[in-house]
């Protein structure tokens, strides 16, 4: 999973352990050594952070802002098809 600096927190780290996946955010505290950061996960990360993986993030982001620029902020239909039907 991919997220901001706003999800690095040790629970979401250990709930997305417990699923079997692994959470790329970057650390909020980047100056803390790493004997000072609490967690394995979170541990990991300060010590080999995947920017290729992280930077797949902005293509998402993107095709999103895309998305709402065109749609508006809610997007309440799942089916493209039905998205572009203007009920206005």
């Amino acid at each position: 999973m991919i997220g901001d600096k706003g999800f690095d927190a040790q629970k979401n780290h250990d709930v997305v352990h417990r699923v079997g996946a692994l959470l790329i955010t970057p650390l909020r505290n980047e100056k803390v050594p790493v004997w000072r950061t609490k967690g394995a996960g979170r541990k990991r990360l300060k010590r080999y952070f995947p920017n290729k993986k992280y930077h797949r993030r902005s293509k998402k982001e993107t095709v999103w802002g895309v998305v709402k620029q065109g749609y508006g902020d809610a997007v309440r239909a799942i089916k493209f098809r039905m998205q572009k039907i203007d009920d206005t």
